[in-house]
């Protein structure tokens, strides 16, 4: 297993734009991917999804540290494609 992480505090800097397309493309060739959104708007969760929820709808990382709910960890996958979740 490989992990890639993207880190910056600044905003602005194209981390969840670049983020996706890593994930994206590793997906498209076959790779199991999960992406994790830490950020607090959800913007890499609602790309993805296809839903149209509000962003607020989303369960997101920050919501799952913040809630303190790690016994129900399933609300808050999301799976994207065959191998993208």
């Amino acid at each position: 297993m490989k992990t890639i992480s993207l880190l910056n505090l600044k905003g602005g800097v194209a981390k969840t734009t670049t983020g996706g397309n890593i994930a994206k493309g590793l997906a498209n060739r076959g790779f199991k991917t999960l992406l994790i959104d830490t950020d607090m708007q959800a913007n890499a969760t609602s790309i993805f999804l296809e839903d149209k929820r509000s962003k607020e709808d989303y369960k997101g990382f920050a919501e799952l540290i913040v809630d303190e709910k790690l016994d129900d960890v399933d609300q808050y996958v999301y799976n994207v494609s065959e191998n993208l979740t």
